[in-house]
């Protein structure tokens, strides 16, 4: 992961390329890389991520959810 930030325009940017190249690979996809900016409303929080057993382990057998990890 790469975490850029520029203070003076008040923007931070994550790049995820050789994590997404890694999953493309492990998945036999491929995709043309494109640059996707989040809306400034949106919101990442920790109580969104998994947090029992239960839970990873039904997640860990949908595909969708193995490709985005």
């Amino acid at each position: 992961m790469r975490i850029n930030k520029e203070r003076e325009k008040r923007l931070f940017k994550i790049s995820q390329t050789e994590y997404v190249e890694k999953v493309l690979k492990r998945f036999n996809m491929y995709a043309k890389p494109v640059n996707i900016l989040l809306e400034g409303h949106f919101k990442l929080s920790k109580v969104q991520t998994l947090t029992t057993e239960d839970e990873k382990a039904l997640m860990s057998e949908v595909l969708y959810a193995s490709t985005v990890g």
